[in-house]
């Protein structure tokens, strides 16, 4: 492992440039193929950024990279986007085998994994929170709540998540603007969904921190903080009431819920909770 921080961005910077340059050629690894053993350079990365903590999101580092090929993607099928998505995809595998390889359970690396992650150390410690809760029993409730979340939504509202949907509900809770997340405080009846909103827009508040400062493993802490809101909500609140006009305010709360929430877990990849 490169040991100053100088080594260390030479050594990200030539293994980067080096797997998207090979992508951009068509020689990404196939199978068994991996002749210019790409994923050892992933690996090596991947590693890097972890034992260092990095605060450089690795999603934007892999945009910038493939800026650098922009001419020789002029007449590639699919253009930039479509080659991040690959690259974000081949570093997503690599990682979850890292993440496996410390005796993190199959399905909670792939929940971690199943949001639109940037540092992979956070991916690591979310990981590993998430097996800590399952060794101390206390997982099954926590994913129980988030999943009621979830669960409710029609599935037209789910289908398509974006990770700019995600983005704008998490600023848009956080300011406070109801007008953009499709809902209205005014039409709530109960105090349990008031006292939920609240408590969603000071977590947003706290997860958009933990974003922007490239500490998102704090993620996992903050959103257990809502469970006995989630709950009161469920136990007090009809959501499919008669009243077309609260029913669908209240699934206009709970999807701009769900948007957060899946910024940082699947939770619905976890298994036997």
């Amino acid at each position: 492992m490169p040991r100053g921080e100088t080594s260390a961005f030479l050594a990200l910077a030539d293994k980067i440039d080096t797997i998207t340059g090979c992508f951009v050629m068509g020689l990404e690894p196939s199978g068994s193929q991996d002749p210019y053993a790409l994923r050892r350079h992933a690996m090596g990365a991947l590693r890097i950024l972890i034992a260092r903590r990095s605060s450089l999101a690795l999603p934007k580092a892999l945009d910038r990279s493939i800026g650098l090929f922009a001419d020789a993607l002029k007449d590639s099928p699919g253009g930039r986007g479509e080659l991040l998505a690959r690259l974000r995809e081949f570093y997503a595998q690599r990682l979850n085998t890292i993440v496996r390889g410390e005796g993190v359970d199959h399905d909670l690396a792939a929940a971690v994994l199943a949001s639109p992650w940037e540092y992979p150390h956070a991916v690591k410690d979310m990981a590993d929170e998430l097996a800590g809760l399952r060794k101390s029993g206390e997982l099954s409730a926590f994913v129980l709540a988030m999943k009621r979340v979830t669960n409710i939504i029609p599935r037209t509202l789910r289908d398509g998540y974006t990770e700019d949907a995600g983005l704008n509900a998490l600023e848009a809770f956080s300011a406070r603007r109801e007008a953009d997340l499709g809902f209205s405080s005014e039409l709530f009846l109960v105090d349990a969904e008031k006292k939920l909103n609240d408590e969603m827009s000071l977590a947003c508040g706290r997860l958009l921190d933990a974003r922007r400062s490239g500490q998102t493993q704090h993620s996992i802490g903050i959103l257990k903080g809502i469970v006995p809101y989630i709950n009161k909500f469920f136990e007090d609140v009809l959501v499919n009431c008669e009243d077309e006009k609260i029913r669908d305010n209240r699934i206009g709360f709970l999807a701009s819920s769900y948007r957060v929430i899946m910024l940082f877990c699947g939770f619905a990849q976890i298994a036997g909770e």
